[in-house]
């Protein structure tokens, strides 16, 4: 038998079929020249507003739209911005801050002085002049001393000392620092200080007409005045503060009206009212009046409507120290400054007293 295979016949290969025929591309239709230009001429009856476009609505009416603006340029990071306008409390008065330094003077040793005069002879420069009280004590081993004075703008300092009994009190002492911000007028404040006080102040004033009141100083009448004609309920000047702030009057110069500068809250100048003027010129037509050589304290028993006119009582005025009234237009200051003054209740403000 034959054992050997055949060969298997070979499939014929299929037939390749011709690329299709590749269409040329069409032609690109001739692009159309721009249209020339032509200068325009100038005609100065022509708005000549080069930042403004012009459009045309569907009225069929011409309406100029104001060239986009840029947006304004990004802060620069090169540098730090500026700093935010001072802050203001909710009474609208600016923010109250303590003093950045002061000098206490501790190698002087005032504070361990035992002697009250010595002490109020050695009191430090930055406290001169200023309402204080204080306390002294000692223990087995220390003593201690608490200083509390009160700054013109009714803030109040408190000091506390403590030092070793042997040795040089300058090189053992301690001591912290307090500060208390002045108080804070509310509109409530200064209403119920006009009903309570202000008719108090003007009566006692005009009941010692013609008379020397205390050492026949201005700043006197001001403060008997609150201190005897309220029955110590109102709060009592302290230097040249009478009350609650009301509002500045500073004068410019003549025939030019002088700036009020009100305090918030604020509110027109009425009866029992105190006018503290600082190097005050009034010119009149054929005078000239001065008042504070630097300061004078003046009380008001009545104000027009718009503030400008007020009769006042005052004395030791023209080298006479009796109480004596006298008309002012403030319209008519020229230099110097008024602070306008409301008595308010002495609970306004904390007492002077020296605890920690």
């Amino acid at each position: 038998m034959d054992k050997t295979k055949s060969k298997p016949s070979l499939k014929p290969k299929p037939e390749l079929k011709p690329k299709p025929e590749l269409k040329p591309k069409p032609e690109l239709p001739e692009l159309k020249s721009k249209p020339e230009i032509k200068p325009r001429s100038k005609n100065y009856d022509d708005n000549d507003d080069d930042d403004v476009e012009v459009s045309k609505n569907t009225e069929n009416k011409y309406t100029r739209a104001a060239a986009a603006v840029p947006p304004p340029a990004p802060p620069s990071r090169s540098k730090m911005p500026a700093p935010p306008p001072a802050t203001a409390t909710k009474s609208g008065q600016k923010k109250w801050k303590a003093p950045p330094s002061i000098d206490l003077e501790l190698e002087n040793g005032w504070f361990a002085l035992e002697d009250n005069e010595k002490f109020t002879e050695s009191i430090p420069e930055y406290f001169k002049d200023m309402p204080y009280s204080t306390s002294y004590g000692f223990n087995s081993s220390e003593k201690f001393r608490t200083v509390c004075f009160r700054d013109k703008d009714l803030s109040t300092v408190k000091l506390k000392f403590e030092w070793s009994k042997n040795g040089k009190p300058s090189h053992t002492v301690l001591h912290d620092i307090k500060f208390i911000p002045p108080p804070v007028a509310t509109p409530k404040l200064l209403k119920e200080g006009h009903q309570v006080f202000g008719e108090h102040v003007a009566n006692w004033c005009e009941a010692n007409e013609g008379h020397q009141v205390g050492d026949g100083e201005c700043w006197t009448l001001a403060k008997f005045a609150l201190a005897k004609g309220c029955g110590k309920r109102a709060f009592i000047s302290s230097g040249y503060t009478h009350g609650a702030l009301i509002c500045t009057i500073k004068g410019i110069k003549a025939n030019i009206a002088p700036e009020i500068v009100e305090e918030v809250p604020t509110d027109s100048i009425k009866r029992g009212d105190i006018l503290q003027f600082t190097e005050c010129c009034f010119r009149y037509p054929n005078k000239a009046l001065f008042f504070g050589a630097p300061h004078h304290t003046s009380i008001v028993l009545s104000a027009s409507d718009n503030d400008s006119e007020v009769e006042v009582m005052h004395q030791n005025v023209n080298g006479k120290k009796i109480v004596q009234r006298e008309s002012l237009d403030l319209s008519k200051l020229t230099e110097g400054e008024i602070k306008v003054f409301r008595p308010v209740n002495v609970n306004w403000i904390e007492e002077l007293t020296p605890m920690w």
